[in-house]
């Protein structure tokens, strides 16, 4: 017979559920959270994704058997211009028709700022550019092309086209 038999063990270990902005999460943190009215600063890690358990061995309640873990669960808000698919961080960018057909660029926002890409002739919807060093943990960063079709041509615009294509 063992004293575990007969003992039951206090539960010190704290479960939190935390919010981050996606910025956040992306780049990096410490948040501080008040644990038993104790201040703990917990660092978490770039390239966090909704979802993600952390466990911080030795921040939980105290108790008189000793101190329990804390166990984060990272809620990410989403963000406009980014979404996280498979792993890697992706952006919509929209294509004007004419740079989507004849090639040329169009500018990328990216976490760190915006980069020019090229555009190469005949670019379809949902063409993929890879740019490095932009997105999860200086992975790439996948932009999505969105080729924007005029909405309000006029005659003469739909003639040319008419004729060209």
């Amino acid at each position: 017979m063992s004293f575990s038999d007969d003992f039951q063990k206090e539960d010190a270990d704290v479960t939190y559920t935390i919010t981050l902005d996606f910025d956040q999460a992306l780049k990096g943190d410490i948040v501080t959270l008040n644990i038993d009215n104790e201040l703990v600063k917990v660092k978490i890690p770039a390239g966090t994704v909704d979802g993600t358990k952390l466990k911080v061995k030795g921040k939980g309640k105290k108790t008189a058997t000793g101190r329990g873990d804390l166990h984060l669960i990272v809620n990410v808000k989403p963000d406009p211009n980014f979404y996280i698919k498979d792993g890697k961080l992706y952006t919509d960018v929209e294509v004007p028709l004419k740079t989507a057909l004849l090639g040329g660029s169009v500018d990328v926002k990216t976490p760190q700022g915006y980069v020019t890409i090229k555009i190469p002739k005949g670019t379809q919807t949902n063409t993929v550019f890879k740019i490095p060093n932009k997105g999860l943990k200086n992975d790439a960063l996948y932009a999505r092309a969105i080729v924007k079709i005029p909405q309000n041509l006029s005659k003469e615009q739909e003639e040319i086209l008419s004729k060209a294509l």
